[in-house]
């Protein structure tokens, strides 16, 4: 058991450093799109989708263990509205689950304030209240599921597509990729689906001193991503503001008020369950991220018009 725990750990830091070296926030991704033309950030998603797909599937090829994958999630209109909270709780906290770990990771400390966000969000949960929160119910698979192999390979598609626009060389963060899917997939072997937002949700609900081996996990994970932003010359203390915390803790609370409806948020989707054939999982992507693209349009060109008046 010892064991076991320590090689969750291993993973989770492991986890945590690929993130870090990744960088696979969905906010930057489509604000580089929008603002610079550039498809990198997009394109690395996508490749997360597919090779997270490719190791899931082996474990069935492989006939390793029937994994327990996620076969469904909230109602879709529930998902639908979920995700939209998502999205405006991304942009308040100008980072996605993903991009809190690697903002935190660089030294950016108001990104704490995310984490006591989602704490909160857990503590005085809406959607739970409201009876509209959604769990993620899990089975055994014998073999990959149609969606699954559907949204891998499409995932695979786009990233050979983008890669024609994509600006700069991606080797250094496609090498943090194949650490992070690689860990993760280590994880799930142990804590199918585990990802930080529900370990903080778990001190939420037990107290804050109930420090398992998820939450454990989840210190390591963030340890992981300090540590890549050391070894790239990355990290910086930066001291948090009045207004970032604010922001911060608004944005991390309204993340995961939706993250309880969809459920799950950027990296649970990119990791598990889109990989893994949840549907709901495919469902909250394809909301959030037209939104976030929209949003940074809208902002691009009022910039612009500001330039232009002035």
């Amino acid at each position: 058991m010892v064991l076991t725990g320590v090689f969750v750990l291993l993973c989770a830091c492991s986890l945590g450093f690929g993130m870090g070296r990744a960088r696979l926030c969905a906010v930057d991704a489509t604000q580089t799109l929008v603002v610079d033309a550039d498809t990198g950030g997009l394109r690395l998603q996508a490749l997360t989708i597919s090779l997270m797909t490719l190791l899931l599937g082996l474990q069935l090829v492989l006939g390793w263990h029937n994994p327990p994958l996620p076969s469904g999630g909230s109602r879709p209109d529930l998902t639908l509205l979920g995700a939209g909270i998502l999205a405006i709780g991304f942009i308040i906290n100008d980072g996605c689950y993903l991009g809190s770990v690697s903002f935190l990771g660089q030294g950016r400390i108001q990104y704490a304030f995310t984490l006591i966000g989602i704490y909160l969000a857990e503590r005085l949960s809406g959607p739970r209240l409201l009876m509209i929160s959604g769990n993620e119910t899990l089975a055994a698979q014998m073999s990959v599921p149609v969606l699954a192999g559907v949204a891998g390979g499409l995932a695979f598609l786009v990233w050979l597509i983008l890669g024609r626009s994509a600006k700069g060389t991606l080797g250094p963060r496609a090498k943090g990729v194949v650490i992070a899917c690689l860990s993760a997939t280590l994880i799930y072997l142990i804590l199918p689906g585990w990802n930080y937002g529900a370990a903080i949700a778990g001190l939420a609900r037990l107290g804050p001193f109930a420090l398992g081996l998820k939450q454990l996990a989840g210190v390591a994970l963030f340890l992981g991503a300090i540590v890549a932003s050391l070894a790239a010359g990355q990290w910086r203390f930066e001291p948090p503001g009045l207004v970032s915390s604010i922001r911060c803790l608004s944005g991390g609370f309204i993340m995961q008020t939706g993250g309880q409806m969809v459920p799950g948020g950027t990296d649970t989707w990119l990791f598990w369950t889109i990989p893994g054939g949840g549907l709901h999982g495919l469902m909250a992507y394809a909301v959030v991220t037209p939104i976030l693209l929209a949003w940074f349009w809208a902002w691009r060109h009022l910039m612009r018009s500001r330039r232009k008046g002035a």
